[in-house]
């Protein structure tokens, strides 16, 4: 039973949400079965609600199996949470290669070094080498496997992810990674479930919606790692997949993360075409004056933030490759 957008509307309509995020409940209002489940589930997690933001996460992926960037970002969490199975699951049932994306390939790697699954930890580090990728824990872990063999470098990892907290749910010995897409995460995903209080509403809803809220997180995070029946249709009609971002959204993600000068520049070239659009106006003017503030104060993003922008210019050139081809497409 999946959460319906009404639901998440009058959810996310209530908390304590800036104008930036407002505008996102609002394009996702007029298009609910769209790509904004993404930025609205971030929304959720800066509002501390976690076990929501994966719900709808989830949700979102299992309605969209083609959208990487939002899977990607799922395995992330689901990995965070010490769920390594499902995290694998999750990128392994990807209908799409995902080997030029930075973000997965860490995720991959840094997986199967705890999975004692070596020729996939060394591809998944070509692949960043190539991308240029390669962070300092990597880096570290990488030495480590050189030097000490996949058996005490697993042992070495293992141990620092606990020490920071995290929780982790390991496989079988002597279990492949090939093995891990056959599995039924269902039960270690119900068992990994947060413990804390459920999220409680603060405002009055009727007898309909609080059940459906009551019910909120019976959304099973398994069936994401499903076969989905989307992935062959597509494949059948032989169609090139959606650009991932629209320019204002890709925007207002580099804005959200504090990388102003990227959104105005942006927002600048949407204003071009929208001269007498007074909206696009205002939004040029509000990020004029932050980033004239950023540039004034010297201020530096959160480093956090440099996850999320790799994140978003992986997109962005996805974008711009599959722009390319259609255009190469069309002159044919």
């Amino acid at each position: 039973m999946s959460i319906d957008a009404s639901t998440w509307i009058k959810m996310i309509g209530q908390l304590p949400t800036s104008r930036s995020e407002r505008e996102v409940l609002r394009r996702f209002e007029e298009d609910p079965s769209g790509r904004q489940f993404l930025p609205l589930s971030d929304i959720l997690r800066n509002h501390k609600l976690i076990d929501e933001s994966m719900e709808l996460l989830a949700q979102g992926v299992q309605e969209h199996p083609g959208f990487s960037v939002a899977r990607v970002v799922l395995a992330r969490e689901i990995f965070q949470r010490g769920m390594l199975v499902e995290a694998w699951t999750v990128l392994d049932r990807a209908p799409f290669p995902l080997t030029d994306n930075v973000l997965a390939q860490k995720l991959k790697y840094k997986m199967s070094i705890l999975l004692g699954d070596e020729p996939s930890a060394r591809t998944a580090y070509q692949y960043l080498t190539i991308q240029q990728g390669i962070d300092p824990e990597i880096k570290k872990i990488a030495l480590q496997l050189d030097l000490d063999g996949i058996v005490v470098t697993r042992e070495a990892y293992r141990l620092m992810l606990v020490n920071r907290g995290v929780d982790l749910k390991m496989p079988e010995v002597g279990m492949k990674t090939g093995e891990l897409g056959r599995l039924d995460p269902k039960n270690s995903v119900n068992q990994s479930r947060s413990t804390k209080k459920r999220f409680v509403l603060e405002f009055e809803l009727d007898e309909g919606m609080r059940r459906q809220v009551e019910q909120f997180h019976v959304v099973s995070l398994s069936d994401v790692f499903l076969p989905e029946a989307g992935t062959g249709e597509v494949k059948k009609a032989g169609t090139a997949a959606p650009v991932e971002l629209d320019s204002s959204t890709l925007a207002d993600i580099y804005a959200k993360q504090g990388f102003y000068s990227k959104a105005l520049a942006i927002y600048l070239r949407i204003q071009r075409m929208a001269p007498h659009n007074d909206m696009i106006r205002m939004k040029v003017a509000d990020l004029e004056r932050l980033n004239r503030e950023q540039i004034n104060s010297d201020m530096d993003p959160n480093p956090v933030a440099y996850e999320n922008l790799e994140v978003v210019e992986i997109v962005d050139r996805q974008a711009r490759f599959i722009n390319s081809l259609l255009e190469k497409l069309d002159k044919r």
